[in-house]
């Protein structure tokens, strides 16, 4: 083999992509820095829900959906929208990185305060006979 057909052989190899390999075709590129991105379906009420928490849709012109090698969409709309499969179409939406990372906080913190709750419960022992297992039980 000489030298040409071997570097065609590396180009060719290096650009190979595995058949059945998982895809992510929801990958964004074009995002601008500053904020958090995520795809919300259109599904009633979803849309408007995250834009009541302070999200927006973005514009589709410098958006692209996909890995680089593969299933990768440019958004030929005003909006950047893709579909993500059943019918449905997702809009990529983004909200301020400071927001986010207040609603994040809240989140947390209501997570904690759930799981302190549960301790709480643990420690008083209030339901001690919780999960018990004894011979009055029986057989059905």
């Amino acid at each position: 083999m000489n030298s040409s057909q071997d570097k065609s052989k590396k180009v060719y190899q290096s650009k190979r992509i595995p058949l059945g390999r998982s895809k992510n075709k929801l990958v964004v590129h074009g995002k601008e820095d500053g904020y958090v991105y995520r795809v919300v379906n259109d599904t009633p009420g979803r849309v408007q829900e995250a834009q009541a928490g302070g999200y927006e849709i973005t514009s589709g012109s410098d958006i692209e959906f996909g890995e680089r090698d593969v299933n990768r969409t440019r958004s030929d709309s005003s909006v950047a929208k893709t579909p993500v499969g059943g019918g449905v179409d997702g809009y990529l939406m983004r909200i301020k990185e400071e927001y986010y990372e207040e609603d994040k906080k809240a989140r947390q913190a209501a997570l904690d305060e759930q799981e302190a709750s549960m301790r709480r419960e643990l420690n008083n022992h209030s339901n001690a006979d919780y999960g018990k297992f004894g011979k009055d039980t029986k057989d059905y």
